[in-house]
């Protein structure tokens, strides 16, 4: 068992290492150029400290394969890929070829990260399926009010993305900050 005695050490290590090797191989599919660039060592260290971040949460959660496969491939790509689109269109770099070459691979290791968390840290009990999740998901959110809250601010989300974008298309380098400044500054004078 790879929860107690020098097993726990060695679990977080095989997750580095498959992250490392999983990142590797899909870059070089990717971009072999790319790949040849990234440090292994990097990637295996990053990937070690995954795992021994995963363990405490695939432990004592008694999840059963299938839906800790969701969830920590969800979660994962939440957090990595998901959050670097989301800072490029936010700060309006562009999402060309370069960008998408390094958001793919990660992509595909956290997906493989998803799938080796179940093998490597395995709960002591497996209960808590995917339709479990979804019935009890059904059970405590309110659809009327998400729906009216997706209503109301997606659409101002959208809207402050684009003219930030557009700004900084529009505007010479530096001056984004400026008005971001100018705007915090302004709403701090409105409400004293």
């Amino acid at each position: 068992m790879l929860t107690s005695g020098p097993g726990k050490f060695l679990a977080p290590t095989s997750l580095g290492a498959g992250y490392a090797v999983a990142k590797m191989l899909s870059l070089r599919a990717v971009d072999a150029e790319l790949a040849i660039a990234q440090d292994f060592f990097y990637q295996f260290l990053a990937g070690v400290l995954l795992g021994f971040a995963l363990r405490p949460v695939a432990n004592m959660i008694y999840w059963k394969r299938s839906s800790s496969i969701i969830v920590f491939s969800t979660f994962l790509i939440a957090l990595g890929p998901l959050g670097q689109t989301f800072r490029h269109l936010l700060w309006g770099t562009p999402l060309n070829d370069a960008f998408w070459s390094q958001i793919i691979p990660e992509v595909i290791a956290a997906i493989f990260v998803g799938m080796m968390v179940t093998f490597l840290l395995p709960s002591s009990q497996q209960v808590i399926s995917p339709g479990f999740l979804w019935r009890r998901l059904k059970q405590e959110i309110n659809i009327p009010g998400t729906a009216r809250c997706w209503d109301a601010d997606l659409p101002t989300c959208c809207c402050l993305l684009f003219f930030r974008s557009h700004l900084m298309k529009v505007m010479p380098p530096h001056s984004g900050q400026i008005v971001c400044r100018n705007f915090c500054t302004c709403r701090r004078f409105l409400r004293t």
